[in-house]
């Protein structure tokens, strides 16, 4: 029973990791090349 609460824990981690991650960098991505300085435009990302 411990064994599959790790693995569906872990499963859950992971999943979340995967979904912040592509949010963060699909809401990041566009400013990318023009303005890689200006760190404001990441804030958006946190009103979703």
């Amino acid at each position: 029973m411990d064994t599959v609460y790790r693995l569906s824990s872990y499963a859950l981690f992971r999943q979340f990791l995967v979904t912040f991650f592509l949010q963060f960098f699909l809401s990041w991505f566009p400013y990318a090349d023009k303005n890689i300085h200006n760190h404001r435009n990441i804030v958006p990302f946190f009103l979703y």
